[in-house]
């Protein structure tokens, strides 16, 4: 049987190797990519005589500094000191001193426990117990050799039909040693490191007790579906660790005074590996050193037979899971990733979420009227005499009041979902899926819109700001040898592959593409070896890659700037560019200029994450740019001609140097848009007046957050920690209903996502899909 790894084979380990990838190492040819790290990629790869191992090849960038040769080389010694016993996989071959340092070991066919658990759920008694013997066991051997492992974490034990497996060397050292650590990086994963590495000061080495305590958090993960100190920011999740105690529900209660000693907060305070091993295996933990080496012998004994047992004891699906890759995996067929395919025909097809902007054929329909508002060359004043930020009885509408709640309540949601999702990203709502940045660490989910499960998984991309580009989701790419390339992701199947180096640097931004088209997506990047410099002194070009051809069709220096996100918007042939001071268009075809105009307040601000982005956002359609953020204009899309404006100092005394105005959604001929953080205006475009204004009564985001249209329904952007959302009437402005939050964050962050008569409403680990029809 030949399996061909570009299909949908959802249950291998193995990935389309990348156009960049080399043919091979050594005498070893690449068949696969199996994942990939912070210091590597690991391939699938087999020999001349028809080997297959798992070939670990350091980053092209790290290969060139010699504390990452001489990491990978202790990572080789490690692994060579325990591999081919029974709980490490055997190192095969190594080449340490070429240009691209590798190493290739055993391939060992069966799931990680991470995979193992979010697929087949928490583990019983009885394979817990065999868990932890086997676990244990391999810890006391690596402590024997005088190592620690100090990277002990579900993704790093893997799941077989004869034991669990220790791997990834790639943090261990000697004790007393002297620690490898690259300035800003953090040694281990935050969830399952020690208190006394976790805590900032306090001079305690780590130790063989290190290891210990994150064997007592991978027993709770395998127990219960997750950590024991729970999830979020790192910071967060490190002071859990340091000071708070774990949370054990879901452990069997046989397991809870094990589990406690491993993790005491005092490593003199916990057990020995072989203790543990001892004690789950039932062969006692006192007596004297005779009885200890009787029991070392009889154990050595068994060890065989624990192994027989060890596949009868695991979950049905796990051992299925093993199984297939046993009968797939020695005859992969692997080739190089071939023309995106489009999505399966009957793929749910959802319109772009708001933050893209309205379909464009509406916008042509309703931002025609916009050149209208060149003629008035008063309006700006008329703005602020209809209805100004404290008259709420101003006869542009009628007025809702802060104290009116509506009389609706809230639709009952059809499905929500509850997982590892960030709290911080902005998902994405893309033919059928809603892309969400996955937690912890990076990569993303994409969670079906009809069911509300998870329909595949991405884990090698940066998740924080997907983009939708054509058929595709388009973000950076990480751990891809490099921080120079993007990611795209089929929203049918997750399917995932990169660029080639793109001759600039990402580091900057997490946000790197400002907009994108039918094909194309138009991306940003500084100049320069990612870690070199600031960005505010290097210089940015824009980029022109054509997802289909996987090239980049042209290129243009920007010259350097204080923004690391630009927004952009495509319409007839025009991408239009927003800087900190100005807005500029250019040819998509050849990114010639066509035009530039200057705009008032050219310093940034914060926007998502790290990144920083000019006080304006743009929308274009119908031949028209509508430019908000500290005042409101429009400009003629073809020549750069300016139309109505509304200018800063026109605004209220004491706003004038903010960004005043959010992000408009413009439905039927009229925008809606937060003005000062504390309304929402319905503005007519074609007569210029001022339909109705809300005021809010809860906390709303702050300019530039978009405001949401969905059927006869306006949401304001909030930020309130007491309401996911509020709906207010699209003819009236008077609040409909206010959905209450239940998704126990305290972020008071919301992403509000509109598909086909539905809204999805994303809020701290929760993603609740709410009927409006």
């Amino acid at each position: 049987m030949t399996v061909n790894v570009t299909a949908d084979e959802p249950a291998l380990p193995v990935r389309p190797l990348l156009g960049h990838d080399p043919e091979s190492f050594g005498r070893y040819r690449l068949l696969a990519r199996l994942g990939s790290g912070g210091m590597g990629t690991v391939f699938l790869a087999r020999s001349d005589g028809g080997r297959t191992v798992a070939l670990k090849a350091v980053h092209r960038d790290l290969a060139e500094e010699k504390e990452f040769r001489e990491r990978f080389r202790q990572e080789l010694q490690a692994a060579r000191s325990v591999g081919g016993a029974d709980f490490f996989p055997a190192v095969v071959d190594a080449d340490t001193a070429g240009p691209r340092p590798w190493l290739a070991s055993e391939y060992l066919l069966g799931p990680s426990l991470t995979q193992a658990v979010e697929a087949h759920g928490p583990w019983p008694y009885a394979a817990l117990r065999a868990l932890g013997v086997a676990l244990a066991r391999g810890l006391a051997t690596v402590h024997r050799q005088g190592l620690v492992h100090r990277d002990l974490k579900p993704s790093n034990v893997l799941i077989t039909a004869d034991g669990p497996k220790l791997i990834d060397f790639g943090l261990a050292r000697a004790v007393g040693a002297e620690r490898l650590t690259r300035t800003g990086r953090q040694m281990g994963t935050p969830a399952y490191i020690s208190p006394e590495q976790a805590r900032p000061v306090g001079g305690q080495s780590v130790g063989p007790p290190a290891d210990v305590f994150a064997l007592g958090g991978l027993l709770v993960y395998a127990a219960a579906g997750r950590a024991p100190f729970g999830e979020g920011e790192a910071n967060d999740v490190l002071y859990r660790v340091a000071y708070a105690e774990p949370d054990l529900a879901g452990v069997p209660e046989e397991l809870w005074p094990l589990v406690v000693g491993c993790l005491a907060k005092d490593p003199a305070d916990r057990p020995a590996a072989d203790r543990i091993a001892r004690a789950l295996a039932g062969t006692g933990d006192d007596g004297d050193r005779e009885q200890e080496r009787e029991q070392e012998r009889e154990q050595e004994r068994e060890q065989a037979d624990e192994r027989d047992r060890f596949a009868g004891l695991l979950p049905a699906g796990v051992l299925y899971d093993i199984a297939l890759r046993t009968a797939t995996v020695w005859d992969v067929a692997v080739r190089r990733r071939e023309e995106p395919q489009a999505p399966p025909p009957d793929t749910a097809s959802e319109a772009p979420p708001p933050q893209e902007g309205p379909r464009p054929a509406r916008r042509r329909l309703v931002l025609g009227g916009l050149g209208a508002l060149a003629a008035v060359g008063a309006a700006g004043g008329v703005w602020w005499a209809v209805a100004g930020p404290d008259d709420d009885d101003a006869p542009g509408g009628p007025r809702p009041g802060p104290g009116v709640t509506g009389t609706d309540t809230a639709p009952q949601p059809l499905w929500e979902y509850r997982g590892p999702i960030g709290d911080l990203g902005r998902p994405l709502l893309h033919r059928g899926v809603i892309a969400v940045q996955a937690d912890p660490g990076d990569g993303i989910l994409g969670v079906d819109v009809r069911r509300g499960t998870v329909r595949w998984t991405a884990p090698a991309v940066s998740g924080y700001t997907p983009m939708a580009c054509g058929g595709l989701i388009v973000m950076k790419a990480t751990y891809a040898d490099g921080d120079d390339r993007l990611a795209m992701v089929d929203p049918a199947d997750g399917r995932t592959w990169y660029s080639d180096p793109l001759g600039v640097t990402f580091r900057f931004t997490d946000r790197p593409v400002s907009a994108g088209d039918a094909r194309t997506a138009y991306v940003i990047g500084h100049s320069g070896a990612h870690r070199d410099g600031l960005p505010d002194t290097r210089r940015r070009y824009l980029l022109a890659y054509d997802t289909v051809a996987r090239k980049v069709r042209w290129r243009r220096e920007l010259g350097p700037g204080a923004a690391s996100v630009l927004p952009g918007a495509v319409a007839e042939g025009r991408l239009v560019l927003v800087d900190a001071g100005s807005v500029t268009a250019y040819d998509t075809a050849d990114g010639r200029r066509r035009w530039r105009v200057e705009l008032p307040g050219d310093d940034v601000v914060a926007g998502d994450g790290s990144d920083e982005v000019p006080r304006w956002t743009v929308a274009a359609a119908g031949g028209t740019v509508l430019m908000s953020g500290p005042g409101l204009r429009t400009i003629d899309l073809r020549t750069g001609r300016g139309g109505w404006r509304l200018d800063p100092d026109e605004l209220p005394s004491g706003t004038a140097d903010g960004s005043g105005f959010g992000a408009p959604a413009v439905a039927d001929g009229v925008a809606y848009l937060t003005v000062l953080g504390t309304h929402v205006f319905a503005i007519d475009l074609a007569s210029h007046h001022v339909r109705w204004k809300w005021k809010a009564d809860t906390d709303l985001a702050s300019p530039l957050a978009r405001t949401t249209v969905a059927g006869g329904l306006v949401f304001p952007p909030s930020s309130d920690s007491r309401a996911s959302a509020v709906a207010v009437d699209r003819r009236t402005g008077r609040t409909r209903w206010t959905l209450r939050d239940s998704s126990g964050s305290v972020l008071g962050t919301t992403r509000l996502l509109v598909g086909k008569d539905r809204l999805y409403v994303v809020r701290g680990k929760s993603i609740r899909a709410l009927p409006l029809t």
